[in-house]
């Protein structure tokens, strides 16, 4: 029972605690599959390899810096270091190397803002929220402005409607403006179908949120209604593909 407890305890330490990134990370990628085929499957695969694999190599590089040696740094060390080779390996043998040169390129950018920043930072969450965007635009880029605007607008209006920040009623309203700024791109970005509906809502959804943000709301309601609209956009994508 101790060593299950203490399982996990590590695992709380190095998943990343933020459903919101996951979902921020899942979603592109997922979309990459669907409209890019076998490669940009292998690609997401190795994406979210690194993913995982970023915050307990971040954790043990903490420990080591500061030469403390704790029972999870070297676990951590082992698990992050593997999830990093074993994610570049796989995006390596999907020959996408653009895709690659713009994760790294993203994934360095997020670690200097993640160790420069607070953890709440907004700047943080917008960097976080367009690590994987890259990969599905080079897989659809007809709708790359769809693309970027979707997971802004969503950082934006959630962060909100859940009023814990300071810049709670800018963000609220920066989320309406990425909203309809979402609404315009899909008149050309994407042929009328499921998808312009499913990215309608999310468009909405930002309007929504602002007019009730008096409404009282737990995070963890919010975030299932995100993973609502993450897989009706999903779906779409699929009934695109056919």
């Amino acid at each position: 029972m101790a060593q299950k407890l203490e399982l996990k305890a590590w695992l709380k330490q190095v998943l990343p605690p933020e459903h919101g990134s996951w979902a921020f990370v899942i979603e592109p990628l997922l979309i990459a599959a669907i409209a890019g085929g076998p490669s940009f499957a292998l690609a997401g695969i190795g994406g979210f390899l690194l993913f995982l694999g970023y915050r307990p190599t971040f954790l043990a590089i903490g420990d080591l810096s500061k030469e403390r040696n704790y029972p999870r740094t070297v676990p951590s060390l082992v698990a992050g270091l593997s999830l990093n080779a074993l994610g570049l390996a796989l995006i390596v043998l999907s020959q996408e190397f653009l895709a690659l040169v713009f994760v790294m390129a993203l994934g360095g950018l997020f670690a200097q803002l993640d160790q420069r920043l607070p953890p709440r930072s907004l700047w943080r969450e917008l960097a976080g929220s367009l690590l994987m965007v890259p990969v599905v635009i080079l897989a659809a880029p007809e709708a790359w402005p769809v693309l970027i605007l979707r997971p802004l607008a969503a950082v934006l209006s959630v962060r909100g409607v859940i009023d814990r920040m300071d810049d709670a009623k800018v963000s609220r309203w920066a989320g309406v403006c990425a909203g309809f700024l979402l609404a315009a791109a899909l008149v050309w970005a994407l042929p009328l179908g499921w998808r312009t509906l499913a990215y309608g809502v999310a468009a909405s959804r930002t309007l929504h949120l602002a007019l009730t943000c008096s409404w009282e709301r737990k995070a963890t309601h919010v975030g299932i209604a995100e993973t609502v609209v993450a897989s009706l956009i999903a779906l779409s994508w699929i009934e695109a593909a056919g």
